[in-house]
């Protein structure tokens, strides 16, 4: 890790709409959970490391910010800006369901518009 992956987080959480996307303080943290946890969790290369970083960050979030969350909570956030097409707003999905929608529509429309068709699965984890 270098001093880029915190300036990525910064980055990452400035492409958000403010007015659109954070309706209270809960809006904010769960976008840097997220972006914290793409970051430096995904790098992690075992259960037993990416466990030791969600102990460490909700430790850290109740001993800083007085927030207590449960692990489950954020594991499995994810943002994007490839849910709305026109406005490509970076928001929070919805649910699993409606990323993997999304990934599939994008994936039909990809194999209807080109002769070499692409057949891919979408899957959560490749471990």
């Amino acid at each position: 890790f270098n001093l880029r992956d915190p300036a990525k987080m910064v980055q990452a959480m400035l492409m958000v709409d403010v007015n659109r996307a954070f309706r209270d303080r809960n809006d904010f943290l769960k976008l840097w959970l997220h972006e914290a946890s793409r970051q430096f969790r995904d790098r992690l290369i075992n259960d037993e490391d990416r466990q030791w970083f969600n102990e460490q960050i909700t430790e850290q979030m109740q001993a800083h910010l007085k927030e207590k969350w449960q692990i489950d909570r954020f594991t499995n956030l994810t943002y994007g800006d490839f849910f709305e097409r026109g406005e490509k707003a970076y928001i929070e999905s919805p649910s699993s369901h409606k990323l993997l929608e999304t990934f599939n529509d994008y994936l039909e429309e990809y194999n209807n518009m080109n002769a070499s068709k692409m057949n891919l699965v979408f899957f959560k984890d490749a471990q």
